[in-house]
């Protein structure tokens, strides 16, 4: 609490007027970091409003992009202290959010005979633990050692989606 006082140029004491514990504050952080992912997804489907594979595929990849772009909120909203977010129900909502907009394209794309049927939650997890994989790898350091030349953040997601589109399968 005393580090967060410091960076927001505050006394040590001001955060405890708005928050009861670092925990608070954390979950704080993090709703932000959901209510702004969200924005930028909404933002990013909204350029293909008749394309549901388009708006599946800028889903994966603004995804990406965001954890590049804002590593430490994304570090927050996945770490280990918010694990349980049931405790902190604004945050919990805002997370939820971004699950059930990733769950309806993926039904979207359902019903255009663009993806292959079945719960559409399933589907959208084991979307979501790619880019959630790759975007952790990216922002961790790892991936670079591995990446095909200089790709951008946009550019790897893009060519993992095109890996998911067409699955491992040789049929």
């Amino acid at each position: 609490m005393r580090e967060a006082a410091r960076v927001a140029g505050v006394t040590h004491q001001a955060p405890y007027r708005h928050f009861a514990n670092k925990q608070e504050l954390v979950a704080a952080i993090a709703e932000e970091g959901f209510e702004l992912l969200r924005e930028k997804l909404v933002l990013a489907v909204s350029h293909h409003p008749k394309d549901p594979v388009a708006r599946l595929d800028e889903i994966a990849t603004t995804y990406v992009t965001f954890a590049v772009e804002h590593p430490a909120k994304f570090r927050v909203m996945f770490g280990p202290e918010l694990a349980d977010k049931a405790a902190y129900p604004k945050l919990r909502a805002a997370a939820d959010a971004m699950m059930a907009m990733l769950t309806q394209v993926i039904a979207e794309t359902q019903r255009a005979g663009r993806v292959r049927q079945g719960d559409p939650l399933d589907l959208a997890l084991a979307g979501w633990s790619m880019m959630h994989g790759l975007a952790a790898l990216v922002v961790n350091g790892p991936v670079a050692h591995y990446a095909h030349g200089a790709l951008s953040p946009r550019e790897l997601a893009q060519a993992m989606l095109a890996i998911l589109h067409s699955g491992f399968d040789v049929r």
